[in-house]
């Protein structure tokens, strides 16, 4: 492991790499992908009340809650891997890095 010296960065200068003393905090990630949270947290609600359908013995809205929750899932899934190629450092159709 290679030590480098610190770097002063400008306020504005965004980076993730912890050789330069910044690790974006949750509420940076949630900032930039609001999404991906959301669709979690629907995830967890709609199996929360899924599985409440399902103790009380209501089959019909425990099913539909399950459908839900599938949905919800995919939902999130599509978000974060949209996010990722966003984010990636290649143009998807012209190959040219950023740099």
């Amino acid at each position: 492991v290679a030590c480098f010296p610190a770097r002063i960065m400008a306020d504005d200068e965004q980076t993730s790499s912890p050789l330069y003393g910044h690790q974006p905090s949750f509420m940076d990630k949630v900032k930039k992908s609001p999404f991906v949270p959301l669709g979690a947290l629907t995830t967890a609600g709609v199996l929360v009340y899924g599985l409440a359908a399902f103790g009380r013995g209501d089959t019909r809205k425990s099913q539909l809650a399950m459908r839900a929750r599938v949905a919800a899932q995919f939902f999130t899934i599509v978000v974060a891997g949209g996010g990722m190629i966003l984010a990636s450092n290649t143009n998807l159709f012209g190959g040219n890095d950023k740099k």
